[in-house]
């Protein structure tokens, strides 16, 4: 009985009941664990996976001013709490890039429910080095790759925003390798939320760096959280 139910998560949804309980409510199964992949020194290291607690998640993506017409892309989207999160708050579309094909299979089961099917929710199943941003005009990062991976993201990243300029958000939560976005060519940092801890979640240890590119880049009117995660 007891190794049948390994790898349900239920440890964690006891531990974290306000993660499931939008888990439930969104009608998605987000608890997961995937090993990291590589050192960490390595350029190319790719971080383990954990989902993002909602509580955190919320936060960023308000700050961020999800609008009706944003293309929504998480670069190492896990099982996908954040594409569903960002489709719910109003994205136009949500697009989780992800390199493990056991987690994308997992979060296209998530996908292929009712409630979503309506919904212009997308997971690939790709290296983020690899995907085009023709259309993003919002991006999600929790410390998914090495520095190797990042500065070819951002690099093909200058190179779309200079081919086709348009207003681009970016939030990094635990922005460990921030030096190569504030070394880009298109991007400026618009705004940094510090650790701390957080009520509703036993994991806000980790700051947040906020990026933008094109005109009115900045996020005035949406509205801010002056107490950081």
């Amino acid at each position: 009985m007891v190794a049948a139910l390994k790898g349900l998560g239920l440890k964690d949804r006891a531990m974290h009941p306000y993660d499931h309980f939008w888990d439930l409510r969104l009608g998605i199964s987000t608890f997961g664990y995937h090993p990291a992949v590589g050192m960490a020194d390595h350029p190319n290291f790719r971080v383990h996976y954990t989902p993002v607690p909602y509580s955190i998640l919320f936060r960023i993506l308000s700050h961020i001013g999800l609008a009706a017409n944003d293309v929504f892309v998480d670069l190492g989207c896990g099982l996908g709490r954040t594409v569903f999160s960002a489709a719910w708050l109003g994205a136009k579309r949500a697009i989780g890039v992800e390199i493990e094909g056991s987690l994308v299979e997992q979060a296209d089961r998530n996908r292929a429910k009712d409630r979503w099917r309506d919904r212009n929710v997308e997971f690939v199943c790709q290296s983020a080095e690899s995907y085009a941003h023709a259309e993003t005009t919002v991006i999600f990062m929790f410390h998914p790759f090495g520095e190797g991976t990042m500065t070819s993201v951002i690099r093909g990243l200058d190179q779309t925003l200079a081919q086709k300029p348009r207003r681009l958000r970016i939030a990094y939560l635990n922005p460990v390798h921030s030096r190569v976005l504030d070394a880009s060519e298109q991007l400026v940092r618009i705004d940094h939320w510090p650790a701390q801890r957080h009520i509703l979640s036993r994991n806000s240890r980790y700051d947040v760096g906020f990026w933008a590119a094109g005109g009115n880049a900045d996020l005035a009117g949406v509205s801010h959280f002056s107490a950081a995660i």
